[in-house]
């Protein structure tokens, strides 16, 4: 019997196949869309495509970029196959989001993944799509803030220096067409989040950042929840992604009662 072989895969073909189960793979559909992808190779049974693996180079302005090599299947049996049969750079980082497929992985590679390695994604909605989730802000004194909105004149008019932002820096997410919410407090901006980059009906909440000066005071999470909300009024979800070793940004999350919709887990190969 002749073996399957794995066959390269165009951006539409892989999104197609990514979108079956989105929230799962929103990393995936994320590099896709924005990152530097070097080549998808995927497994067809069937007609049907049943595993993907995508290798992403995040640094390509490199000379010798490690890369990420992003995984999903349907299955066990069909990532394995896929594995065996595939041509793969010798060293980089191999990520998943479906807990079932690290054994093969690991096994695979005879490589454990890190505990520490690896990204949270929070939903403001209920995986069920039912009734959004409530966001449960802390009860911090917010008194002499302004969460807003931020617009093109905010560039000048107010002193970004407390959250090491740049007018140039913070027009050119306006010019991309980012929402972009800030906490102002005597008209210097403490705090940042934008909603960007979109995947299909949903926005990641990005560039989150609030001044060292006046954490631990809820701001942080206040202007989070203004872009959730605006998300909402909008007709858009919202999600939320952190590094599992970023615990400050893992306990923002959670403080707002986010829910967690997906997780990855990494296996790092020096070659």
């Amino acid at each position: 019997m002749v073996p399957l072989q794995p066959i390269e895969l165009t951006h539409a073909e892989a999104q197609e196949y990514l979108m079956r189960r989105r929230d799962p793979h929103l990393m995936h559909l994320g590099a896709l869309a924005y990152d530097q992808v070097r080549t998808i190779l995927g497994l067809r049974q069937q007609r049907q495509l049943t595993a993907l693996v995508m290798v992403v180079d995040y640094a390509g302005a490199l000379p010798h970029p490690r890369p990420t090599m992003m995984v999903a299947a349907d299955d066990q049996s069909a990532l394995l196959t896929l594995l065996e049969h595939g041509s793969w750079p010798d060293r980089g980082v191999w990520t998943m989001a479906a807990p079932e497929l690290r054994d093969v992985l690991e096994g695979w590679l005879y490589i454990r993944h890190s505990s520490t390695r690896g990204l949270n994604f929070y939903g403001a909605e209920r995986p069920d799509n039912q009734q959004p989730l409530i966001l449960a802000l802390p009860d911090h004194d917010l008194a002499g803030l302004q969460v807003r909105q931020l617009t093109d004149r905010d560039a000048t008019a107010l002193d970004l220096s407390p959250c090491n932002l740049s007018t140039t820096a913070l027009r050119g997410w306006l010019r991309q067409g980012w929402r972009v919410f800030g906490a102002v407090e005597h008209a210097h901006l403490v705090s940042h989040a934008l909603a960007a980059y979109p995947i299909d009906d949903a926005d990641e909440i990005a560039a989150v950042y609030t001044a060292a000066r006046v954490r631990r005071r809820g701001i942080g999470a206040a202007v989070v929840a203004a872009v959730i909300q605006d998300n909402r009024a909008r007709g858009r979800r919202a999600f939320y992604v952190a590094n599992r070793s970023n615990l400050a940004s893992c306990g923002l999350a959670e403080r707002l009662g986010l829910a967690t919709i997906a997780q990855t887990w990494e296996i790092v190969v020096e070659g």
